[in-house]
């Protein structure tokens, strides 16, 4: 394959800012050994080789909509939060019966915990599924 003007143009941004490896700095300094002139000038400008992209600027609108969903999850993830901590944690509260004394709610009611833990396993699953979306999109 012959290495063309075009392809060292893409690895001039890498060339310059010292980011290429050994091989992509030889295979350049190679090319500009051939062509003097497309090297003096790569020299000459080097901010010109780095690509120029234009990033679209939000509307006012665009963020507002922005910071009422990112709110919106942050409140669900703490409901989340607080959810699956009292689901986790009911399990291990008492009741008092004045006739027969204090009463584990995991010993004496198998039929709720049959519905409390899964429930809370849920609550876990949805509030760590949600938190990671919500740090892998950098909220």
């Amino acid at each position: 394959m012959k290495v063309t003007r075009d392809v060292i143009t893409d690895l001039l941004p890498l060339y310059f800012s010292d980011e290429a490896s050994a091989d992509t700095r030889a295979l350049v300094d190679a090319y500009f050994a051939s062509d003097p002139d497309f090297a003096r000038h790569a020299r000459a400008h080097p901010e010109t080789s780095l690509p120029q992209t234009a990033l679209p600027q939000p509307t006012e609108e665009t963020e507002m909509l922005t910071l009422q969903r990112t709110r919106k999850l942050l409140n669900l993830r703490a409901t989340l939060q607080g959810l699956a901590f009292f689901l986790t944690l009911l399990p291990l509260t008492f009741f008092v019966d004045s006739k027969t004394g204090a009463h584990w709610l995991f010993l004496d009611k198998p039929a709720a915990m049959a519905i409390i833990i899964p429930l809370a396993v849920i609550a876990w699953g949805a509030y760590l599924t949600l938190r990671h979306r919500l740090r892998s999109s950098g909220v």
